[in-house]
């Protein structure tokens, strides 16, 4: 199962109101956002190597005290800013030594934009330094994507949980079908289909009413 996969389904399960079982997969790099994930209100445990989360409820994350560090890993910082950017809250990302990677934030940040997101990105002390503040209500947007990675797209979607209606990321070149798996089992209302030309499109519903889940986990 790929890193991505694996933080999304973290994230996911955190979103998911009730209690979700992640089977242990043998990863270990994923604390940053588990660490995340209980800031915003999400209860989780290990078992045996595995997770427990209790999830918050999608569009039920509370408030973080202090700024969420999730390290030097731009897989799981991507996700928590675009999971995060469309509530009427103001969070704090740190990502570390992310710079390099600028062009994958500034993608994110302009989409999520288009939902009446605020972001600002800057940097201190060689760290990049996010701060989000999503509207009272979020808009639903028509995102191309073409040439984004999986992960900028799984942001995108996560933002764009929180807000109602329908959003579509469009201009995908890569079948996102496994991309889909993890909203699939948590019922989140993301769905593909392909358009010509052999682009794919996701459609996500927003304010779905999430369910937990239970399978593999790092």
């Amino acid at each position: 199962m790929s890193a991505l996969t694996d933080h999304l389904r973290i994230v996911l399960a955190g979103l998911a109101p009730g209690r979700s079982t992640l089977a242990p997969a043998g990863r270990s790099d994923v604390a940053p956002t588990i660490t995340a994930m209980t800031m915003l209100g999400a209860q989780v445990a290990t078992h045996g190597g595995g997770l427990t989360v209790h999830g918050t409820g999608n569009g039920c994350l509370l408030a973080a005290t202090d700024a969420l560090d999730l390290g030097a890993a731009l897989t799981p910082g991507l996700l928590i800013v675009g999971l995060v950017a469309t509530y009427d809250m103001a969070t704090t990302i740190r990502l570390a030594g992310a710079s390099a990677d600028a062009a994958e934030l500034a993608a994110l940040a302009g989409g999520l934009r288009d939902h009446g997101a605020q972001i600002d990105i800057g940097d201190q002390d060689g760290a990049v330094i996010v701060q989000t503040h999503g509207p009272p209500t979020a808009n639903p947007a028509l995102h191309e994507a073409a040439n984004r990675s999986d992960t900028v797209v799984a942001a995108l979607a996560l933002g764009a949980l929180n807000a109602p209606g329908r959003t579509t990321i469009a201009g995908l070149t890569r079948d996102p079908a496994g991309l889909v798996a993890p909203f699939t089992a948590a019922a989140a209302g993301v769905s593909a289909a392909s358009a010509p030309q052999g682009q794919h499109r996701l459609t996500i519903e927003g304010q779905a009413l999430l369910a937990p889940f239970h399978g593999d986990a790092p």
